[in-house]
């Protein structure tokens, strides 16, 4: 006697399971990427280094490796100094964050 075919059903809790996985995966992603677009976004020129060297004797422009012009890239549109960087950064974990613990009741 054959048997019916029959049509496969998944297991709900495994789908459940893999799409969470890729939510996971997904939002590790956009975690890090935001770090390291921030580097392309920021206009590097415009800013002034505010950070002294303490103990630097040779402090001359002279002394650093010159740039290879081929490898220069432009810089990002926006002006941001380290603590605007910083609080894009913070905003965004604490988002994060939020949004990882506060669960909606009801």
């Amino acid at each position: 006697m054959k048997e019916k075919a029959r049509c496969f059903v998944p297991l709900w809790g495994l789908v459940f399971r893999i799409m969470a996985s890729f939510g996971l995966l997904c939002s590790f992603a956009h975690r890090v990427n935001l770090s390291v677009a921030i580097v392309a976004m920021v206009n590097h020129t415009a800013l002034a280094d505010d950070v002294e060297m303490a103990n630097a004797t040779n402090t001359s422009s002279t002394d650093q490796c010159p740039r290879d012009a081929a490898l220069e890239r432009a810089d990002g549109e926006f002006t941001w100094d380290r603590h605007q960087q910083a609080a894009a950064l913070a905003t965004f974990y604490y988002g994060y964050v939020a949004s990882q613990v506060c669960r909606p009741i009801g």
